[in-house]
């Protein structure tokens, strides 16, 4: 019962954006917007929406890889010192086509009040099409 009167009290708001497109050409480094419009993320998540696991999480500002999808392993990176600025894009390297699709952008505060962002972007490879098969994984 107390804990009911606990999440009575407790003031929750829920944010989310459009989806933006990010285009990048394959086996380069590739950098997937994602920004925090006021305070301070305490938890940065980053997920792709067909894949299990996590891309990337920055917690307290420290990385957190133990549920990383074994597919971003060494490839992907998040900025501690930008995040404060409330820049909490995404580095991806050694982009391939198995890469494309959409991405979800959660950050999460919990101080002064819990705060929960979502943002969608869109990795979309340039280049020919006949040519995608060479970048598969």
């Amino acid at each position: 019962m107390k804990l009911w009167k606990v999440l009575l009290l407790w003031t929750w708001s829920f944010t989310t954006g459009q989806e933006e497109t990010a285009s990048c050409v394959p086996l380069q480094t590739c950098l997937l917007p994602c920004r925090l419009d006021k305070g301070k993320a305490d938890l940065i998540e980053w997920t792709h929406t067909k894949m299990f696991g996590t891309v990337h999480v920055l917690r307290d500002g420290k990385d957190e890889l133990k549920n990383q999808n074994k597919a971003f392993r060494g490839r992907s990176a998040l900025f501690p010192e930008e995040a404060l600025k409330g820049n909490l894009s995404l580095q991806l390297s050694q982009v391939t086509l198995s890469d494309e699709g959409t991405y979800l952008c959660r950050s999460i505060s919990y101080s002064p009040e819990f705060i929960l962002n979502e943002k969608r972007v869109h990795l979309r490879l340039e280049g020919d099409e006949k040519d995608f098969s060479r970048f598969l994984q």
